[in-house]
């Protein structure tokens, strides 16, 4: 028996119509999720980035502290 046969009230090219449908509807989520990741992965990078820089500020600060004692702003008791 033929699909048609099996299914007599559902033509074969409304079955084709479906899965195109579905398919569309699948890469739709698909691209809005790689979007949802590119968002993200900015955020991500760009707090990374923020990161470094207020590591770099307190090495700086660091460094700057001990030059002073090195240059003689040491005071002891």
């Amino acid at each position: 028996m033929s699909n048609f046969q099996d299914l007599p009230s559902c033509r074969p090219i409304d079955r084709v119509e479906d899965s195109i449908h579905e398919l569309n509807k699948l890469h739709t989520q698909m691209k809005i999720d790689v979007a949802e990741i590119k968002s993200d992965l900015k955020v991500i990078l760009q707090r990374i980035k923020e990161k470094e820089v207020q590591e770099a500020a307190i090495l700086r600060d660091q460094v700057k502290k001990q030059e002073d004692i090195a240059k003689g702003w040491f005071f002891s008791y």
